[in-house]
């Protein structure tokens, strides 16, 4: 790879940088795992092979252009060392270097001081004096390169702080950003909290502090596992899956999106509980495959590559996420395994049936609020964008549980408050018919205030008005 990107007559430096910033995020992923404070601890610079590309492509272009074996061979083994230098500090392989076979057939002519000349690796790499001279300034050098990579990403006023901002985040909350993606006007990210026992969420692109520019970014259109190939089967076209299950080495972790990112007052894993004719929120699962490349995948290639039915994917799905909410409450929230609002089995003075009531429409995102907990209200805003089940198995217990919590509501209601807002009717209707009959009253003559005093009244009023 080195080789060709040194040598080529249009580096890639593009995907030169993409290389590093991939590299350095699974270096942060191990600081992280092995609760390393520092998570930059060991990254390589993200554009020091670019910066040494484009200086030795200069001289040797000016030197080939004037005629110069010497000035090309200068130059060539000046980068040589250099990069043998930067390799060594960054524990990258020595291989990654420039061919001398590929510059003696350049240049026409053999290299006077060979990069593997004893002399020359002695001039690096031994204690003599006229060497530590040279070497005192490779490394000086080899500084000014690395400190050349960190001038794009100017790290003053505004930009400085926002990278202690997010030194500081990882420290704190252990959050890191692995993948984001656009999202209508904005954009949503794929999330790590904890080290060893992480777990995952999706969340908006404002919810967490990150760069763009060292975050990968990916299709969720466009996925791994929804890729297809044409073929021709018994001389008709066809297409098929590209990647099928026996690509999979595993599933590292399952991250889904909650409502508002708000999780307080209930438990999150009970969006995925698998259901029959259930909806989930947006789900994604971080599958690695046995080129050792990693990707996010949706809830289809899940079910796809599972054994058994769709809800058999789901099943998958909600154990793997289950295994890691488990792991990761034992480490870094103790306390909240007894909490009732992240607990199987709550505690407290509500009965069975409420309590299973509530958690049916938790898990189905019943958008009615309840005067028991704000956060219900806060829940109950907007509804999310979802993904069905079509598995064939029923769910009816928490439909039927939430029917019965309704009746035993209504049941439970107060007699006597029943019939006493029926009084109050009855005496309105009674005093806005004296007051009408007082109206009348007025505009009527003697005469007819003695026949209407006379009249009887009718006996629905009258059985009425004693009530």
């Amino acid at each position: 790879m080195a080789e060709e990107f040194f040598t080529s007559d249009n580096p890639n430096y593009q995907g030169c940088q993409e290389f590093f910033q991939q590299l350095n995020q699974k270096i942060r992923a191990a600081n992280e795992q092995n609760d390393v404070n520092d998570l930059d601890i060991g990254t390589i610079p993200e554009q020091g092979y670019n910066g040494l590309c484009q200086t030795w492509q200069e001289k040797a272009k000016i030197a080939l252009e004037n005629n110069s074996a010497q000035d090309f061979w200068d130059a060539f083994n000046h980068t040589h060392n250099i990069l043998k230098l930067f390799n060594d500090r960054h524990f990258l392989p020595q291989a990654w270097n420039i061919s001398q076979k590929w510059a003696e057939k350049r240049v026409g002519a053999p290299n006077p001081s060979p990069v593997n000349n004893p002399s020359m690796g002695s001039s690096v790499e031994n204690g003599h004096s006229s060497s530590k001279y040279q070497k005192q300034v490779l490394h000086e050098e080899l500084s000014d390169v690395s400190d050349s990579n960190t001038q794009e990403n100017v790290k003053t006023g505004l930009d400085a702080l926002e990278a202690r901002t997010i030194k500081q985040q990882r420290q704190l909350r252990s959050a890191e950003v692995l993948f984001w993606w656009p999202k209508g006007t904005g954009s949503q990210i794929f999330v790590r909290y904890g080290g060893k026992t992480p777990i995952y969420r999706i969340r908006a692109g404002s919810h967490e502090i990150y760069n763009k520019a060292q975050t990968q970014r990916v299709l969720t259109s466009q996925t791994r596992g929804s890729a297809k190939v044409s073929e021709n089967k018994d001389g008709l076209p066809g297409e098929r899956w590209a990647y099928t299950r026996d690509d999979v080495v595993d599933i590292i972790g399952i991250g889904w999106k909650v409502e508002d990112d708000d999780e307080e007052g209930f438990n999150p894993l009970d969006l995925l509980r698998p259901a029959k004719g259930t909806t989930y929120p947006h789900t994604r699962a971080l599958v690695t495959w046995k080129d050792g490349s990693a990707s996010l995948e949706g809830r289809a290639f899940i079910r796809r590559i599972t054994t058994g039915s769709a809800l058999d994917g789901d099943r998958v799905i909600y154990q793997k996420a289950k295994e890691h909410e488990v792991a990761y409450r034992e480490k870094y929230r103790p306390k909240e395994l007894d909490d009732g609002a992240h607990d199987e089995s709550d505690h407290g003075t509500e009965s069975d049936s409420s309590v299973s009531s509530r958690r049916a429409r938790s898990r189905r995102h019943h958008t009615a609020p309840t005067s028991s907990s704000n956060s219900a209200k806060k829940k109950s805003r907007h509804q999310l964008r979802y993904e069905t089940s079509d598995s064939n198995e029923t769910d009816s217990d928490s439909s039927s549980q939430a029917q019965n919590s309704y009746r035993r509501r209504n049941r439970s209601e107060p007699v006597s408050r029943r019939k006493k807002e029926r009084s109050d009717e009855a005496l309105i209707k009674k005093l806005e018919r004296e007051i009408q009959m007082l109206k009348l009253g007025r505009s009527m003559s003697p005469e007819g205030k003695l026949r209407a005093q006379r009249r009887p009244q009718r006996r629905g009023y009258r059985e009425r008005t004693r009530r």
